[in-house]
């Protein structure tokens, strides 16, 4: 917030304190038609960006449902091999945490590939378990589409050619805001105002497009319910106390420590047993 009202004194500071100029052509008619081409170039982005994060927030809780359900089916089926299911659905979710939440999907397989072979050891020898046993199937069919709809759902919207449209929209208005004004303190104040909220929509519509709060929501949260069912502790990469600071968690839980940040994702696994 105090970063906001800088910004909005500094913007306010550049149209109080500018040379006054006039514009030579009819700039109203042209500010109201590059607004317009703005308002719709962005407003079809905003559509298109939150389809795609609400689709991944159902999709990342569907993912989490779907793991809870093989392994439950699997207790009910086979419990002698449920363990097996719930340490390679434990390695999946682990692995899952280790990358940001728009690039997970390609880089977690193996570990996918791991639970389906646990799944696929799980054998029926009572009559009665053969219909849970093709329910067990199906389920585990389930999360390779969901794995398959992710790596598309997650590809941002936005190109950077459609960007840099985007800014020479706002920046022709913004340009031409200074042509409208009156060397006043309250004309200042209003077109610095548009200025902050043409310029805060831009962020907004980036952290749409990024899944920065979908990131923040749930990407270390949701997670955890699937821990709590398969009888692990909870875990988190030590990176995620930095980018949620308000995380909580019930101790004693897991975290993952980098031996190389930010150049391999090996790390070693420690436990927590007392509360940051």
């Amino acid at each position: 917030m105090f970063g906001v009202i800088a910004g909005m004194g500094a913007i306010f500071s550049a149209f109080y304190l500018a040379p006054l100029f006039v514009f030579s052509f009819d700039a109203p008619t042209i500010l109201t038609m590059i607004s317009l081409l703005f308002t719709i170039f962005v407003g079809f982005f905003f559509a298109a960006a939150t389809s795609n994060y609400l689709r991944l927030q159902t999709l990342i809780s569907t993912e989490d449902a779907t793991l809870i359900s093989l392994y439950n089916l699997s207790r009910q089926i086979d419990p002698q091999k449920t363990k097996a299911v719930a340490q390679a659905i434990d390695e999946y979710m682990i692995a899952v945490l280790d990358y940001p939440i728009l690039t997970y999907a390609p880089f977690v397989r193996r570990e996918m590939a791991a639970v389906v072979d646990a799944v696929d050891r799980i054998t029926c020898t009572e009559a009665q378990d053969v219909a849970i046993l093709q329910i067990l199937q199906q389920t585990k069919i389930s999360l390779f589409s969901l794995n398959s709809e992710a790596a598309i759902t997650t590809k941002r919207v936005v190109s950077p050619s459609h960007w840099v449209i985007i800014f020479l929209l706002a920046g022709s208005i913004i340009f031409l805001l200074f042509g409208l004004r009156d060397g006043g303190i309250v004309s200042s104040l209003l077109l610095a105002s548009i200025t902050t909220v043409i310029l805060l929509i831009l962020r907004l519509l980036n952290d749409v497009d990024n899944n920065v709060f979908l990131g923040k929501q749930l990407a270390f949260k949701s997670p955890q319910t699937v821990f709590e069912f398969i009888g692990k502790r909870p875990y988190v990469p030590e990176v995620a106390f930095f980018l949620n600071p308000s995380l909580s968690l019930e101790t004693p839980y897991r975290v993952g420590v980098y031996k190389n940040p930010g150049k391999s994702y090996q790390k070693r696994i420690k436990i927590v047993q007392q509360k940051r």
